[in-house]
């Protein structure tokens, strides 16, 4: 029902996007943000990639809103309701959590040593 370049976008949106949210939860980010933007980005992508990947999509529009409701709009939802928005002494705290966006920490992981020897330090 869906081609598969429409799942290699939907796959290319849940890494960035999701996983990077996941890693650097509970930040909470302005809605001016970079992040905030990024994941707008993303989601409309996404969204975009499964519309126009649907096979036939008058005939599969009940699958079609069932796919955007489980597989797009779920998680964004259960995240932004899990966040601590509104208790503003949670925003500040130290979480112990890097605020760096995924393509950034991949791509220094990537240039530089001491970012690579620090991320199999950690490991270990």
């Amino acid at each position: 029902v869906i081609s598969l370049w429409s799942l290699i976008i939907a796959l290319f949106c849940n890494v960035w996007g999701h996983l990077d949210a996941f890693l650097r939860f509970p930040i909470v980010h302005d809605l001016d943000s970079f992040f905030a933007l990024k994941q707008l980005f993303l989601l409309l992508f996404k969204i975009g990639g499964y519309l126009l990947g649907f096979k036939m999509l008058r005939q599969n529009l009940a699958w079609a809103v069932l796919v955007l409701l489980l597989n797009v709009c779920t998680l964004p939802i259960i995240w932004l309701t899990a966040l601590p928005i509104g208790d503003v002494a949670s925003y500040h705290q130290n979480h112990h959590v890097k605020d760096q966006d995924l393509a950034l920490r991949l791509w220094r992981l990537l240039l530089f040593p001491t970012d690579r020897s620090a991320a199999v330090t950690s490991l270990k």
